[in-house]
């Protein structure tokens, strides 16, 4: 991921500040994947996200692919440039 990348999901889910620092460094892992889930539930975008997920995945296996943490993220990079 590139530092952009990074930036776009740490403003997509407001981590700044002192307590979020590795946040901002993209240290992102599995339980920072489950926070931007719930972040797009509360926004109304989770289906949304889901269905470009598929639409863009050679996984057959899309929930599982997601549960990795580098696929989750690179998906969510991609869907929120297209927005």
């Amino acid at each position: 991921m590139t530092n952009e990348d990074k930036k776009l999901i740490a403003d997509y889910m407001g981590w700044f500040g002192i307590n979020h620092l590795d946040k901002i460094d993209g240290n992102f892992d599995l339980n920072d994947a489950s926070l931007c889930v719930q972040e797009m539930q509360k926004r109304g975008e989770w289906f949304d996200f889901y269905w470009f997920a598929i639409g863009n995945s050679s996984s057959e296996a899309l929930t599982a692919w997601l549960f990795n943490p580098d696929n989750f993220f690179k998906a969510f990079v991609e869907w929120r440039k297209g927005k």
